[in-house]
């Protein structure tokens, strides 16, 4: 566990942080641990990967659900107009963004994107 003040560098603190490889399946040669920080105003999420198995590891890409409300079955379209979203993912190495914006294209937007490159601490 991460304590409060100890956050990204640069950034501010920890909001909270938790090791989350229980909630990934079993038997899996690695550690993760999720934290959220904040910085200025907005809401970083980090997660830290370790190899706690004895073979090297390389990830071919890790990827993140993003749950948002564009579930249109069932709706007609006043409902869908006024209650879902549209996520446009733009895939682009470390620059990639997934954006969500309501039908109705009033504010606010929610836009998603990397906090840096990715790194690799060997």
């Amino acid at each position: 566990m991460i304590t409060p003040g100890n956050g990204v560098p640069g950034r501010g603190g920890v909001l909270t942080s938790a090791d989350i490889t229980s909630s990934l399946g079993s038997n899996l040669p690695i550690k993760v641990d999720r934290t959220w920080s904040q910085d200025r105003d907005s809401i970083v999420m980090t997660f830290n990967l370790t190899n706690v198995g004895n073979n090297v590891l390389q990830f071919g890409g890790v990827g993140i659900p993003l749950p948002f409300a564009n579930n249109w079955k069932n709706r007609d379209a006043v409902g869908t107009w006024e209650r879902c979203a549209v996520s446009d993912p733009a895939l682009s190495l470390d620059a990639g963004y997934v954006i969500a914006n309501r039908l109705t294209g009033e504010a606010p937007s929610l836009i998603t994107t990397p906090v840096e490159k990715s790194r690799c601490n060997e």
